[in-house]
């Protein structure tokens, strides 16, 4: 009788799960790629659906279109760039990557993906990364979410082996397919389409990865087309107005700010008084009508030195050619650059520069950044230096974000609670617009 007795059955079995553990499915690579878009377009682009969608709510049709758009467009995008089949696992697992903190900075930061975006980050110093990486819960859950555990099942993929002949054959019928789903899903809910991108021009810098591939490829394509061997000159025939030789040599100190909104400026009329010590002042001219070229160092500071301007902006031809700082030295004005941020962008290029490291003054910085007031240190000796006339610019760090609290020393923390972190999700908005404006106070005497 007790052969006939049954063992209670397992709950667990062994054998199965190191099944599941050593199982390793096998997929052409244009089924992996479409298996990462679908992944992309259902969960990488929340900022996209968020915006999207505001403007056709509960429109089911339009929402299906952008879906298939989404994944045939990304797909259609890889499809291009992955076409050596050794490179598309490695190439796939550093897109996946990238989307991780690209998806985490669009979401906590609001940041869209553009070329000129995509050029600031590639300009971005270690000083900006550092900030900009802090290791907070969402950064590493994002990480975790979009890059890790994508990363583990890609890792774990065996792609189909085949000659070229056939791999090339089905690689075009794939794109080609993917160009058909692209226009019949746009053509879908055209009307629909047509009246976002006209009146929200800014969302397809939303479409991950889609987004960042482009404009890095915009980005580095302009670049190197910008890039030349010497600035092509620009007023050699420059004169300085004659003078009498017992004239006293004149200065001109222009101090040029960093990332301060008009609406946090004291002489425009702010609700507070950001500039008190200019306010005091009588001599003082307030542009309150002012606009830059963009909203980032790397576009606007060398339009704010250029002779094209806002209103004629022209990126290649202001990358491409000198300075008004050039056309200064050439008319026998010396020229002087401090540098507390990034760089002059090509400004001061072949100019004389100072930059200074985070331990050029014990009292004014900490190691890695130094406050503004490392500007003036020792100006009137600079300013000397050099016979006759001088320009000496003084190019802040002023409120570059986003460790507004360290912008200021602590006798300037006059608008309080303040937001003590770089991860600004982590902190209410009045603490973050205090520290911001204490950031603008403390620049208010240089």
């Amino acid at each position: 009788m007790s052969s006939l007795v049954q063992s209670p059955p397992s709950r667990f079995r062994f054998p199965r799960l190191l099944s599941w553990l050593t199982y390793r499915p096998t997929l052409s690579s244009e089924q992996l790629i479409l298996w990462a878009s679908l992944f992309f377009a259902i969960f990488c682009n929340g900022p996209f659906w968020r915006q999207a969608m505001e403007s056709n709510p509960g429109n089911t049709v339009f929402a299906f279109s952008l879906f298939l758009l989404l994944l045939s467009g990304n797909a259609l995008l890889l499809g291009v760039i992955l076409l050596w089949r050794p490179l598309v696992k490695p190439l796939l697992g550093i897109v996946f990557l990238t989307t991780a903190f690209a998806v985490y900075f669009m979401n906590h930061y609001g940041v869209y993906l553009d070329t000129d975006m995509v050029r600031n980050v590639l300009a971005t110093d270690q000083k900006e990364s550092r900030e900009l990486l802090t290791f907070d819960t969402g950064l590493i859950v994002s990480v975790s979410l979009y890059a890790l555990l994508p990363i583990l099942v890609l890792w774990r993929i065996r792609l189909r082996p085949r000659s070229w002949k056939r791999g090339l054959l089905m690689r075009s019928g794939f794109i080609l397919l993917m160009i058909i789903i692209t226009l019949s899903s746009a053509l879908l809910s055209f009307q629909s389409l047509s009246a976002l991108l006209r009146n929200h021009r800014e969302v397809r810098y939303l479409v991950t990865p889609a987004n960042y591939l482009v404009s890095l490829a915009q980005a580095l394509k302009t670049n190197s087309s910008h890039r030349v061997a010497e600035k092509l000159p620009l007023g050699t025939d420059a004169v300085a107005t004659v003078r009498s030789a017992d004239s006293k040599p004149r200065l001109l100190v222009l101090v040029v700010g960093e990332t301060v909104r008009a609406q946090n400026w004291g002489l425009n009329g702010y609700a507070r008084q950001t500039t008190p010590q200019l306010a005091d002042r009588n001599d003082v001219i307030n542009f309150s009508d002012v606009k830059a070229c963009g909203t980032n160092t790397e576009v606007s500071l060398p339009c704010m030195f250029s002779l094209f301007g806002r209103h004629n902006y022209d990126a290649k031809k202001i990358r491409t050619h000198q300075s008004l700082l050039h056309v200064l030295e050439h008319a026998g004005i010396t020229t002087l650059w401090r540098e507390n941020q990034s760089g002059c962008k090509g400004v001061c290029e072949g100019l004389p520069t100072q930059k200074f490291s985070g331990n050029a003054h014990p009292q004014l910085c900490n190691g890695t950044r130094c406050f503004d007031e490392i500007l003036i240190d020792d100006l009137m000796d600079q300013a000397r230096a050099v016979p006759g006339d001088r320009v000496i610019v003084l190019h802040q760090l002023g409120n570059h974000g986003p460790n507004y609290f360290e912008r200021y020393p602590l006798a300037f923390q006059r608008f309080t609670p303040t937001c003590n972190t770089g991860n600004l999700g982590n902190c209410e908005r009045e603490t973050i617009v205090n520290a911001y404006d204490n950031a603008v106070l403390y620049t208010d005497p240089l």
